[in-house]
Parts: C-alpha cells; sequence; structure tokens
C-alpha cells in the first residue's frame, strides 16, 4: 500500500511576533505570499465576527507582515517521543493492507477498515459501503424529525464482479481521498474514492464487472423495461425504488441484464462509473464530465500575515476541467469559484458543483492570543479580582489522574494564571505557576500517577490506564478524543510557560509529541500519523477515533476541537514555532466555520430544516446524522452546553451572536433544569448579548465546573461589549 499525495502545507507566515525555530523541528526560509479573495455568500455565519465582537482575522495595515516560508511538509520533529513504548491492545486487521504504524486513528474514511469493515462512509453526496462482495452505493434523502436528522442506510447499486472477490484491503488514502481494492482470480477492482465526488468510480483489471441494484430491481436499461442486451459506453438504469443512474465505461461494455442486475459478457481493464440523475436536466452536464476522473488530492496552505489561503489541488486522469461538489462552508471560502447548475442535498446543507483541480480558499485568522480582546469593563473589575483572590486561595494540590478530567482541572489553574496576568496581577499569577508548574510537568514528564505511554501500534499518545483499558477516560486507548483531551492539557501548559521560558525549554519534547499526536501534518514523522483528528474536506475533526458507529464518524463537542487548535496555536507561541502556531490558527478557523455552520443553528441558517432546526444546536454530529442530545447526559442544557465549553479568549470567535440571539430564549429554559456548574456554561453565553444580565446571572451561581471558576465566569462577562 501506498501513501498517497504528500501533504504540501507551506506556510507563508506573518513576521509578527516569535519566529525563532524550535531544536526539534525545522523551519525554512524566505519567500513569497500568495493573495487570497473575498468567498461567495453562502449565507452562514463562517467565523466572520458579528458587529460588536473582535476582528477576528482583518490584517492590520501597521503590522509587520513581510511574509517567511515554513514548510509544513516536514514534520515537527522525527524524534521518538519522550514516554514509554507499549504496544498497542487492539491489532490492526488485513483490511488495513500493507500500511504500517503510525496508522489514521480518525479517518472518514475508518468504517472501510474498523471491525468488519461494512459500515457506511458519506463521501457527499453518496454513501458507501466496502462489501465483500464489492463496493455497495447509495444516495439516500435525509429525513428530517424533531431529535435528529438521518440519511437513511440504503444500498442501491452495487459494483461487483462475476468472479468471486478473495478479499479487500486499503490500497492508498490522503487528506481528500482513500482507494479500496477487490482482489479475484485473474484480476483486481479498485475504487478511488475522493470526497464531493458526483460519480462513483471503480477501475476494473481482467474482471467481468457485476452491477447489482442492492436492495431494489431493475426497472429498465436505456429505456428498455425487459430484460436484454445492453451495448455502448452509455447507459441509463432505472432502479424499482425510482432512482435514476448512469453508468459510464472508458470502452463499449456488452452487459446481459435482468432484474437482479447486470452482467458483462466479457472480461473488462478499465473505468466504470455511476452518477446519480437526480433531474433530467443534469445529464449533459454529467456527460461532459463523466471522462474525467478524481484520483488523489493533496492540500497546498499558505499565510501571509492573518489571511491564510488554503488549495485543495486534485490529480485526476482523462480530458478537461474536474467535477466535484462542495460544502456550503466551502462555498463561504472559496475565490472565484467556477460554480456550475448541479446541486445534491446532504445532511448538513446542499452541495453545488464546482469545476476545476484546484479550489482556492480564504480564511481570515484569529489574532487573538492570551487575553480579551478589550480592556474588562472597569465596574466590573473589583469584583473578578476579588473572585481571584479566593479561587487562588482555594487551589487544589493535585489533579485527577484522567486524561479528560485531569486536563480540564489543569486549563482551569491555566485560565486562573493568564486572567492575573491580564488584570496585572503578578503575585496573583506566580502563585498560581508555582502550583500548575509541577502538576503540568508531572504528566509531560510521565512521572504522574497515570503517566502517558507511547503506543507503538497505532503510534499515538495514551494513558497507562487507558492502554490497559481502552473504554476508560472516554475511549482514549482507542483514540476517541484525543484533541479534546491533549487541548486542554496544551492550553495549561501554553499558560504555564507564558512567563516561564524554561518551563517550555524543559518540556518541550513532551509538549511537541502531544501536538503531533492531534496535528501531526507530515507523513514524513515515522511515529504518528497525519492529521490524525482534522477532516479537511469537512472542516472539522472526528472524535470516534477506532470505534464502530453505523452512522459514520462522529464529533460532539465542537468548542472542545476549537480548544484543541487554540491550545496549539499557544503552544507554537511559547516554543517559538510559528509554524505550528500559524496551523493552530488554521485548524482553529476551519473549525470555527464548521461549528457555525453545522453545530450551531441560528433561525437563518439555510443548512438545516425544520422541525430539526427548530432545536437550535446540534449536539452530536455523525457523518450521517444530526443529534440534539449527547453521549453522556440527557437534557438540553447539556446539549448546548458541550458546545460552548470550555471559555477562553477565542470563544468570542466561535460563538456567533445571531445564534445565541435565537438560542437564548431555548438556552434559558434549560438553564432553569441545569446544575449549577452546567448552568454557568449558559450564563456565560448570555454575555454575548447582554452583559448585564449575564452579570446577574453568573453571580448568583453556586456552584461551578470542573473547568470552569467564578473568577473565569465574571472576567467572561466582564470583556463582553456592553451593555
Amino acid at each position: 500500500m501506498r501513501l498517497r499525495g504528500a501533504v504540501v502545507l507551506v506556510v507563508f507566515a506573518s513576521a509578527c511576533g516569535p519566529t525563532a525555530p524550535g531544536t526539534d523541528g525545522g523551519s525554512g526560509g524566505g519567500g513569497a505570499a500568495t493573495g487570497g479573495g473575498s468567498g461567495s455568500d453562502a449565507g452562514f455565519d463562517a467565523g466572520t465576527p458579528d458587529a460588536g465582537t473582535a476582528d477576528a482575522g482583518a490584517p492590520d495595515a501597521g503590522r509587520d507582515c513581510t511574509p517567511a516560508v515554513l514548510d509544513l511538509d516536514t514534520p515537527f520533529s522525527t524524534t521518538a517521543p519522550p514516554f514509554v513504548p507499549r504496544a498497542g491492545q487492539q491489532t490492526p486487521t488485513a483490511l488495513w493492507g500493507n500500511v504500517a504504524g503510525p496508522r489514521p486513528t480518525n479517518a472518514a474514511w475508518q468504517n472501510f477498515v474498523v471491525g468488519p469493515g461494512q459500515n457506511r462512509v458519506d463521501f457527499l453526496p453518496y454513501q458507501l459501503k466496502a462489501l465483500p462482495e464489492g463496493l455497495a452505493v447509495a444516495l439516500a434523502t435525509p429525513v428530517n424529525t424533531a431529535n435528529a436528522i438521518d440519511v437513511p442506510d440504503l444500498k442501491q447499486l452495487v459494483f461487483s464482479s462475476l468472479q468471486a472477490f478473495s478479499g479487500r484491503a486499503l490500497d492508498a488514502f490522503d487528506p481528500l481521498s482513500v482507494t479500496m481494492r477487490w482482489r479475484a482470480p485473474g484480476g483486481t477492482m479498485t475504487a478511488p474514492m475522493v470526497f464531493g465526488m458526483p460519480y462513483v468510480t471503480v477501475d476494473y483489471v481482467g474482471l467481468r464487472p457485476f452491477l447489482l441494484p442492492g436492495a431494489f430491481t431493475l426497472s429498465s436499461v436505456n429505456g428498455q423495461t425487459n430484460p436484454g442486451v445492453a451495448m455502448g459506453t452509455r447507459f441509463q438504469v432505472v432502479l424499482s425504488d425510482g432512482s435514476t443512474w448512469l453508468l459510464y465505461a472508458s470502452t463499449s461494455l456488452t452487459f446481459d441484464w435482468n432484474r437482479g442486475g447486470l452482467t458483462a459478457r466479457a472480461a473488462f481493464t478499465g473505468t466504470l462509473r455511476a452518477a446519480s440523475l437526480r433531474r433530467p436536466a443534469d445529464a449533459s452536464l454529467l456527460d461532459a464530465h463523466a471522462a474525467t476522473v478524481p484520483r488523489s488530492g493533496r492540500l497546498e496552505l499558505s499565510v501571509s500575515c492573518d489571511v491564510a489561503t488554503l488549495r485543495f489541488v486534485y490529480s485526476s486522469t482523462g480530458p478537461g476541467p474536474l467535477l466535484l461538489t462542495a460544502l456550503p462552508h466551502h462555498l463561504g471560502r472559496l475565490v472565484m469559484p467556477a460554480l456550475v447548475d448541479l446541486e445534491y442535498p446532504t445532511l448538513t446543507g446542499t452541495l453545488r458543483a464546482v469545476e476545476g483541480n484546484t479550489w482556492t480558499m480564504a480564511l481570515p485568522l484569529t489574532q487573538l492570543d492570551w487575553t480579551a480582546p478589550r480592556p474588562l469593563a472597569p465596574a466590573y473589575v473589583a469584583e473578578v479580582k476579588t473572585a481571584l483572590v479566593a479561587d487562588v486561595a482555594s487551589m487544589p494540590t493535585s489533579v485527577p489522574g484522567d486524561a479528560y478530567f485531569g486536563g480540564k482541572a489543569l486549563a482551569r489553574l491555566g485560565r486562573l494564571a493568564l486572567i492575573a496576568d491580564e488584570l496585572d496581577e503578578p503575585a496573583l499569577a506566580a502563585a498560581v505557576r508555582t502550583r500548575l508548574g509541577p502538576l503540568v510537568g508531572a504528566w509531560l514528564d510521565g512521572t504522574n500517577a497515570n503517566p502517558l505511554v507511547y503506543d507503538t501500534t497505532w503510534g499515538g499518545i495514551v494513558t497507562t490506564g487507558s492502554l490497559a483499558s481502552p473504554g476508560a477516560e472516554f475511549g482514549a486507548g482507542h483514540y476517541n478524543d484525543h484533541h479534546f483531551h491533549w487541548g486542554y492539557h496544551l492550553y495549561a501548559a501554553a499558560a504555564m510557560a507564558r512567563n516561564d521560558p524554561a518551563f517550555a525549554a524543559a518540556h518541550r519534547a513532551g509538549l511537541r509529541a502531544m501536538v503531533r499526536d492531534i496535528a501531526n501534518p507530515s507523513a514524513s514523522d515515522p511515529h504518528f500519523p497525519r492529521h490524525r483528528a482534522m477532516d479537511f474536506f469537512r472542516g472539522h475533526a472526528w472524535a470516534a477515533g477506532l470505534s464502530e458507529f453505523a452512522d459514520g464518524q462522529n464529533q460532539e463537542s465542537s468548542s472542545e476541537a476549537v480548544n484543541a487548535w487554540y491550545g496549539m496555536h499557544l503552544v507554537g507561541l511559547v516554543l517559538g514555532d510559528r509554524r505550528m502556531s500559524d496551523l493552530g490558527r488554521v485548524l482553529l478557523t476551519l473549525e470555527i466555520d464548521a461549528a457555525q455552520a453545522y453545530w450551531q443553528m441560528a433561525n437563518a441558517s439555510p443548512h438545516y430544516g425544520y422541525p430539526f432546526k427548530a432545536r437550535h444546536v446540534v449536539g452530536i454530529l455523525f457523518q450521517t446524522r444530526a443529534f440534539f442530545g449527547t453521549f453522556f447526559a440527557a437534557g438540553a442544557q447539556y446539549v448546548y452546553g458541550i458546545q460552548m465549553l470550555p471559555f477562553t479568549p477565542v470563544s468570542e470567535t466561535l460563538l456567533s451572536r445571531s445564534w445565541v440571539t435565537d438560542s437564548w430564549p431555548d438556552m434559558s429554559l434549560a438553564a432553569m433544569n441545569a446544575t449549577p456548574g452546567w448552568r454557568g456554561f449558559l450564563s456565560m453565553t448570555h454575555g454575548v448579548i447582554d452583559r448585564s444580565a449575564a452579570w446577574s446571572e453568573v453571580n448568583a451561581l453556586t456552584g461551578w465546573d470542573d473547568g470552569n471558576s467564578k473568577t473565569n465566569a465574571l472576567w467572561w462577562v466582564a470583556s463582553r461589549p456592553g451593555p
């Protein structure tokens, strides 16, 4: 198996701020930036600040934005992680093919290779299954209900072979595609699958194609309703469910067909493609692009000052421009897209077709780092300081050994230190860091009660406890939620190291290893997979790890994913690694775009319909399901709150004012049933639209979430724009 399409992530980074390279990951020389343009208006709040909030990305003409080149195809480090190596418990099956560790553990296509490998993957618009008998294809219409939108699990076409397959395995993958290969006596069937493809493609070598109508029957082929013979390079097939499909062959084929399928009369070496024909008018467009086949994709990224330019560059075979489809968040950022009149409804909005082998997207990057974007309201400062004194006096002497809850406790202390910095209280800041340093250091040194180890089977960092019991710590031993967990640890470490360069130097290797675990950009890192969490096509992370879900990969807490990339950005700053910092900012922008498009449902959002849209928030987004609920508790307070926590300066960019305005009536009702800790998150969010009311609500609380504090809650409200 080959690792296909090396990611070319080249950053033209601003010269603003620290630029010193890290000692174990090189940085490049100078170069010229490529500019971005304004994207089309996709009708959603995609990270651009609402009126009255901080400027989260527009370049400042007064800053020095001389670009410098940083090659992100080079690993952050190639050294072994500073943790004891251990073999993982779950053994990769033969479905993984020849891929050796480090292995992806949150890839969008992972249902092809985890467990029996027979669950579906949504390639937008098609849902595909890599089954023993072949590649199953469906284009199912989402079903909207009060608590969920579900894409039905259908099987409409199956690409197979008259010769029985002896096995299948992963053949190649990159950030935008995956290829599976089926073996049979005398030949192979290979399926290159690119996200956003309006055609499903298979390549046959020496086999007789056999196409089955899945759970249905064939009603007609080329307009003929009586079974018989069909010849040529283009076939129009109607199934008993009423769907119409166009089949394209690279060379002429002769099929014998009946209600149960089409069987080629002879062995075939060539390409066979299928496209759903939703409207008769689409046929001419699909015909015109049928011979151009996407094979793989790579990423190109540049950053000039505070605007990133992200490119999807696709490799294809055949003549003419490539035809792919874009999600709503792409359309909001694409620079001069070549849109054509072809659309598909999906779970998360309407796909629009785009011509061309390169997509260029402009992404404004946050300028927020350590502090609020404005001074605290003077009338509130004294109470914030009083709360800070009390919280510092009651700091714990230890934190939980669980990676998630331990991380939250550390990040809570990190917030106290940074708020003390912001309030110019050096003695309080020093007191917090004196307590925080040894606690964070024990995790990074592997000397805490549940030390980190390096999993040599999959290529990742896990705790000793989660490796021994993969279901523990929210499935961390199976790589569930890693970016959530390490985001808290990275944030706490950055807060510690901000005023302590010696701490950053002493723990550089551990911090780099944590970042590499969730966001290694390079296929050349021998110890970690590339982009463990981020799905660049979807524009957000996945969190399910190696777990099987019939609805595909999923992510619950969009806000904790945002926190991961924010923590990475800050760690890049304290390590003097602009490359790491800028990649963190890019991932942060992508995650916020997706959160505002696909988790936060304002009244004007066009991506979800009623009645589900009336819920205003998605609790868990699967590939084929949007659900108003959580994995851990029932109640609207949890569904809302898990999309808000933790509150830090970057929460300002995440929490859309329009969404909070439209959702507040429901949030306020949810708050009535919430414990003080969860009510705190809802009250803090109220501050986005009503600072005064939120201040009263927060002051009335009698308890706090384990990752929050009275100081942080008051700081958040006091730093909101008035009134």
